[in-house]
């Protein structure tokens, strides 16, 4: 990927997620930015930064869940728990947003700082997908009235204790303003785990 369509397409990414928010409330945090959120880099939240950052995007971009290769990247994390496994995490259970820019597919994975293309990715992490939805799926299942109850035109989403793809959790408490075309206007995700 050339420089300039790297920092073109990390800057269409940060300008798609500036709808997107964290409330770290009752921490001195507050509500943050997501990019300044994803930049304290938290590790094992990746299906929290994932399920967040696919609420900026388009409605045809996708949030995946699946496996991927991390070779020996995360091995402080895991080699006390797994000190006979040659590579202890290269079955890594891993989620990230794949989305279309200028008709190129790019991936937003939290353990990378920067967005790269599709085709790199794959090579590179060799993911093996489990399950995949786009945000338009997302939005209709968590705006429901199962899982969320509307007030003023935003939806609030309930405590969920399900894991639906490992998606409940992350947007378990949040809320959803649409706009008239029911695009997200406004993401505010709750996020109790960090301090």
């Amino acid at each position: 990927m050339s420089t300039i369509q790297h920092l073109t397409v990390n800057e269409y990414f940060f300008e798609q997620t500036k709808k997107v928010f964290i409330d770290r409330r009752p921490s001195p945090y507050g509500i943050e930015s997501f990019e300044k959120f994803l930049g304290y880099r938290y590790q094992q939240i990746c299906y929290y930064y994932s399920a967040w950052a696919i609420m900026g995007l388009e409605d045809t971009d996708k949030l995946i869940r699946g496996r991927i290769d991390v070779g020996n990247e995360l091995g402080f994390l895991y080699q006390k728990m797994f000190p006979n496994m040659e590579r202890p995490n290269s079955d890594y259970n891993h989620g990230w947003v794949e989305f279309f820019y200028q008709g190129k597919c790019y991936v937003f994975d939290n353990l990378l700082k920067e967005i790269v293309l599709k085709e790199d990715y794959e090579d590179y992490r060799k993911p093996v997908i489990h399950c995949e939805l786009t945000k338009k799926e997302l939005i209709e299942i968590y705006t429901d009235s199962n899982h969320a109850y509307q007030e003023n035109g935003i939806y609030h989403i309930k405590e969920l204790d399900v894991e639906l793809m490992h998606t409940a959790i992350a947007l378990s408490k949040a809320t959803i303003e649409l706009d008239e075309k029911q695009k997200v206007k406004r993401f505010i995700a709750y996020a109790p785990l960090t301090d």
